[in-house]
């Protein structure tokens, strides 16, 4: 990685992430996606709060990405102003934490 920290390729993760969470929530009851409209609405409006969680409730994003901050984490000029290490990953992945919920829509 041309001694580069993995957070700077945070695009590929980014998009496998929202990649399997779209397929997990359509993937979930899929028999009734389309014999039960009403179903596959209450399976988006509920990723769309738990996302919402997620991202926007303060300690959520820290506690559900903590394991993966070995890989997630940056330390660059972020560690020299005082940032939190998973700083960078929840503020690139918060730009587009609603973006692949209005795309399965």
């Amino acid at each position: 990685t041309l001694n580069n920290e993995y957070m700077l390729y945070y695009i590929c993760p980014l998009h496998t992430l929202f990649t399997i969470m779209v397929y997990a929530t359509l993937y979930f009851g899929n028999k009734l996606n389309q014999s039960s409209p009403g179903f596959l609405v209450g399976k988006i409006v509920a990723v769309f709060v738990l996302s919402v969680v997620i991202w926007d409730v303060p300690g959520v994003f820290d506690l559900v990405f903590s394991p993966l901050q070995p890989l997630l984490g940056y330390k660059g000029d972020l560690f020299t102003m005082k940032m939190p290490i998973m700083h960078e990953w929840h503020f690139r992945s918060h730009l587009d934490h609603l973006v692949w919920i209005f795309g399965m829509v």
